[in-house]
């Protein structure tokens, strides 16, 4: 082998060496226990009347209406960096350095294998998001109105190396307002956005 082979996979080596990625923890506090709960001072049955035209006007789906128990229930599939949290992803692979939200729907990137060669990498997350509204009558003049949100996220990341056929873990992680769900690399979260954006509506 030649001096300049000998540099160049040395040169290769100190740079797989160097390489890294992390799934950055979100220094976002949790949700507050209240932040999906408000009580509104009108009747029930105009709240009521009010919301249903509301949720119907946005891009939010209304999948069941059943106003004896005071519930609605309306989903929402699309983009998960809206409404979710999951940190941010770091990787870095010689001066190939990126940070992107590990809940952004699509991203592309070079990365660290593990070994000599860089990895080509490519993440697609999905958000299929569902609600429950309950309202409650407190009064003649009151009513309480809860949101509760169930999550549920489907990660696939691609990998290539070289000439080595692709590998493509996918992962789903299911989680409720307030709550959250743990990754390989990571957890996830409401952001309150979702819950947020509802109650706003309503009210």
């Amino acid at each position: 082998m030649t001096l300049k082979l000998i540099l160049i996979a040395f040169a290769l080596v100190l740079v797989g060496a160097c390489g890294q990625m992390q799934n950055i923890p979100s220094s976002a506090p949790p949700l507050a226990k209240d932040a999906n709960t408000v009580v509104i001072n009108q009747p029930f049955e105009q709240v009521w009347s009010h919301a249903i035209p509301q949720v119907g006007k946005s891009f939010f789906a209304i999948n069941n209406i059943d106003k004896n128990s005071g519930i609605l229930n309306i989903s929402y599939d699309g983009d998960p960096e809206q409404y979710v949290d999951c940190g941010t992803i770091h990787s870095e692979y010689g001066a190939e350095k990126i940070d992107f939200p590990a809940a952004k729907a699509h991203q592309d990137w070079l990365g660290p294998s593990g070994g000599i060669l860089p990895a080509n990498y490519s993440r697609t997350v999905t958000l299929a998001g569902r609600m429950n509204i309950v309202f409650e009558h407190l009064s003649e003049t009151s009513t309480k109105v809860t949101v509760n949100a169930r999550y549920v996220l489907n990660i696939s990341t691609t990998t290539r190396v070289g000439q080595v056929p692709p590998t493509s873990p996918h992962e789903t992680i299911m989680f409720n307002s307030g709550g959250e769900a743990t990754l390989e690399h990571g957890a996830c979260r409401p952001n309150g956005k979702f819950e947020h954006d509802v109650l706003a509506m309503i009210q």
